[in-house]
């Protein structure tokens, strides 16, 4: 009888090295069959972010036009509210118009920071956005502690106001109410936007760049996209609670270095 010493160690390798190869194969596999799978979409949003850029020159001379005249009517005649109905809709196109310029640009600018008195500025903001609320007769409930001052661009802090301003407005049901709230609380304040409307159904996808969850209420699908990638590289936290079919709450929380205390 021949007896042979068996190498299980090796035997031990040999299988590993197996299972290694196999992994890295499935692996391999998975990202060339995931690249072709979202190659038609990567297509789509090329072409969406195409059109876009070419949107912008259509929208922004007929923009301009129409605000100039309608200022320079309400100057030297009483206040109609046609004109005023016109003037609303003007503001709701710019909100988009500001959105796609700052899409088209934010990567090749340099967003300094400042000191901004949040309390003044979200309070133009929502006289700003009176007219626009004011076509479905929306009460907007403001209620902002004075003196909150924070370190931030304005231009990326008027995104993240002007949108959700926007959305709570459009999602917002007719002679329904929306409560702003602006707060200090334990070392950081609260931003929070609460509306009584429709409500979010997937939380999860809200943020995808041209996901829309209702089609018929119009716009991109591009602004809550640019305020999570603005809140995303300053650190600003965000707590969304949302019951479909009955309203939403967007809570935003500006912490120090951002915070001036």
């Amino acid at each position: 009888m021949v007896r042979g010493n068996i190498s299980y160690a090796q035997i031990y390798q040999d299988v590993v090295i197996m299972l290694l190869g196999v992994a890295a194969l499935i692996f391999v596999l998975s990202l060339f069959f995931l690249d072709r799978f979202a190659l038609p979409f990567q297509r789509v949003n090329k072409r969406l972010d195409q059109f876009i850029k070419d949107s912008m020159h259509e929208i922004n001379t007929p923009l301009s036009i129409i605000n100039v005249n309608i200022d320079l009517y309400n100057r030297s005649n009483p206040a109609n509210k046609y004109l005023q109905r016109i003037k609303a809709a003007t503001k709701t196109l710019a909100t988009l118009y500001n959105d796609m310029d700052y899409l088209i640009k934010n990567e090749r600018l340099s967003f300094e920071y400042e000191e901004i008195n949040l309390s003044q500025y979200l309070q133009d903001r929502i006289d700003y956005f009176s007219e626009v609320a004011a076509l479905k007769n929306i009460t907007i409930v403001p209620q902002i502690e004075e003196g909150v001052v924070i370190v931030f661009n304005p231009t990326q802090l008027q995104r993240i106001i002007d949108n959700n301003l926007s959305n709570a407005i459009k999602y917002s049901y007719e002679e329904g109410r929306i409560d702003i709230t602006l707060e200090k609380a334990e070392g950081r304040c609260i931003m929070s936007f609460a509306d009584q409307g429709v409500g979010i159904e997937d939380v999860n996808r809200i943020f995808e760049r041209y996901y829309r969850e209702n089609r018929d209420k119009g716009g991109f699908g591009i602004g809550l996209n640019i305020v999570k990638s603005i809140i995303d590289k300053a650190g600003i936290e965000l707590r969304i609670d949302s019951v479909f079919g009955k309203g939403s709450t967007f809570a935003y929380s500006f912490q120090p270095p951002i915070l001036r205390l």
